[in-house]
């Protein structure tokens, strides 16, 4: 009898470590993520709210329409990976190859919303992403390798914001000058990138002031943002032309 009960609490405790190990593998959130990371270093924040952008020249689409890469540099070889919206709101990624000058790339699937661009390698003389009908969206300058635009679109998946900051660059504020101040914004429609003035929460708020103190913030809990919405960074400073350096960092499910 003594035996009898022996082995069963032997078989209990062995069905409670198989229910735990079963527990863990289920709430493993490293399974499917996709991690992303922008960081961007503006000079032309003003006094008006907008927009964290570098270089300066962007547009977002009012319509949807096919992307094309323009190089300037006949000795370019990279790859473009253009990242948006399509007209179903689901990602849309397209690789294209611009390999001689002024000769553009088109891609075969429309997008509703432009995100951000990276390229394969070094952009030698400076590259340019626009519609098909000749519009720019935005453009790469000379060695540089992504698109600097303080936005990501959650598209068709889920976003997990885990954190973001802001730095000082050597000019950003002197004696006797304003700092800057930065609103993390959330769009739950991303069709209010087309209109950024209302429909949005702050999530956060951050200040680059005299001190060039760095603020950054990293959240324990990650903040969730549902698919369909568009996350942004709005700065305003006390003087126009005014630089600061933005980072975000999350993952997608």
């Amino acid at each position: 009898m003594k035996k009898l009960v022996l082995m069963l609490v032997i078989l209990l405790g062995l069905s409670g470590v198989s229910h735990a190990a079963e527990s863990v593998k289920h709430v493993d959130r490293s399974m499917g993520q996709r991690g992303w990371h922008k960081h961007i270093i503006a000079t032309d924040n003003d006094t008006t709210a907008g927009l964290v952008t570098w270089p300066t020249r962007f547009t977002q689409l009012t319509s949807a329409a096919y992307l094309e890469a323009i190089t300037l540099a006949s000795d370019n070889t990279v790859e473009i990976t253009v990242n948006g919206i399509d007209g179903d709101g689901n990602k849309l990624s397209y690789t294209i190859e611009a390999t001689t000058s002024t000769v553009a790339s088109a891609g075969t699937t429309k997008f509703t919303y432009f995100d951000s661009v990276e390229l394969s390698g070094e952009c030698t003389a400076g590259m340019f992403i626009q519609t098909d009908a000749g519009t720019t969206v935005t453009n790469i300058a000379t060695g540089e390798m992504v698109s600097g635009i303080a936005q990501h679109f959650t598209g068709d998946e889920t976003t997990y914001l885990t954190s973001w900051g802001a730095s000082a660059t050597a000019s950003t504020v002197t004696a006797g000058q304003y700092g800057v101040g930065l609103e993390l914004r959330w769009y739950r429609d991303d069709a209010d990138c087309l209109d950024a003035t209302d429909g949005y929460e702050v999530i956060d708020s951050l200040y680059v002031g005299e001190d060039r103190v760095n603020p950054y913030r990293t959240f324990s809990q990650p903040i969730k943002l549902a698919a369909g919405g568009w996350l942004a960074v709005y700065a305003e400073s006390g003087i126009n032309n005014s630089p600061v350096a933005i980072t975000l960092q999350g993952y997608d499910v």
